[in-house]
């Protein structure tokens, strides 16, 4: 599982980040809550908190959320958003 997230810095400059499976388990484990329950309810803190994840995996972020926090703001690129996944069809017939 993956999460696309667009980190824009105070200067203008902006970047795409994702949030691979490492990030998603440090959350998980960070926040004691399971990744999956966040796609109908994901925070703007879950959002930030996992592209700071991303972006100190890929050296462009420091260990101090909070401090590279106060200088981003993070958003879905081209305002995209979280899509709920889709049950399997519990009629389907499964055939020998």
């Amino acid at each position: 599982m993956q999460l696309t997230l667009r980190v824009q810095h105070g200067d203008g400059t902006s970047a795409d980040v994702t949030a691979t499976t490492i990030d998603i388990l440090d959350f998980e484990e960070h926040f004691g809550k399971s990744f999956l329950t966040l796609l109908e309810n994901l925070s703007y803190t879950d959002m930030c908190w996992l592209a700071w994840t991303a972006c100190k995996r890929g050296g462009t972020a420091g260990d101090d959320f909070r401090a590279w926090a106060s200088g981003v703001d993070v958003s879905f690129p081209s305002g995209e958003a979280v899509s709920t996944p889709v049950p399997l069809d519990s009629t389907a017939s499964i055939s020998e």
